[in-house]
């Protein structure tokens, strides 16, 4: 049986948009420290299947517009950026644009320093390091197992895979992906927009726009 939608939301209430494999480990994230409450799950392909605990699929994003006016104040997006970079950040500046909050989503296992900067709409999934004086821009993931080492700057929208290493002071322009098992030299600077492959080795600065298939 589908979620029916609420006559009002509270605070803690939260809809995650795209149901995906990704929006599992969205729904463990915040199932892991219960301080919100996952209302139901918005999806284009109307797709009526539970996906995790119960969660069902609430209809589609035009709904965005009707729970916005009901109270609801916190999404989260289900979908991962890895082939869809710009349509990521758009719609990320869209959800903004209709006055919703993005919360940074931090799993329980997740090791994140006292003074480490999460920006807003950022995933920080779980079993990931996050360093000293880190900042994180808005909309990045940082997936499972990632360890961004102290004074790493990830600029937005940016998607550290699971395994993925960053060396101390490195910078990550805004927009890029790092592969899964890839390691990043200390004190190096990747472009906006760069795709490096999974575990490759990097120890030369990369400029923007490029692909790095091989160490």
């Amino acid at each position: 049986m589908a979620s029916t939608l609420k006559d009002s939301y509270g605070k803690d209430s939260i809809v995650i948009i795209g149901c995906g494999g990704h929006s599992k480990n969205v729904i463990d994230a915040i199932q892991s420290k219960e301080e919100y409450i996952i209302e139901g799950i918005l999806d284009n392909k109307k797709n009526q299947t539970p996906i995790i605990d119960n969660i069902y699929i609430m209809g589609d994003d035009s709904l965005l517009g009707i729970l916005r006016q009901r109270g609801l104040r916190n999404i989260a997006l289900g979908f991962g950026n890895l082939n869809n970079r710009d349509f990521w950040r758009d719609f990320c500046i869209k959800i903004q644009n209709l006055n919703f909050e993005f919360p940074a989503i931090i799993h329980k296992s997740a090791i994140v320093s006292k003074d480490a900067k999460i920006g807003n709409g950022s995933q920080v999934l779980a079993g990931a390091i996050i360093g000293p004086s880190v900042e994180i821009g808005e909309c990045c993931i940082i997936g499972a197992g990632a360890v961004v080492s102290h004074d790493c700057i990830i600029g937005s929208y940016s998607d550290i895979t699971p395994g993925a290493i960053l060396g101390g002071s490195v910078s990550i322009g805004e927009g890029s992906v790092i592969g899964m098992g890839a390691t990043i030299y200390f004190g190096l600077s990747i472009g906006r927009k760069v795709t490096v492959n999974n575990g490759v080795r990097i120890f030369r600065n990369i400029n923007d726009d490029e692909i790095i298939k091989v160490g």
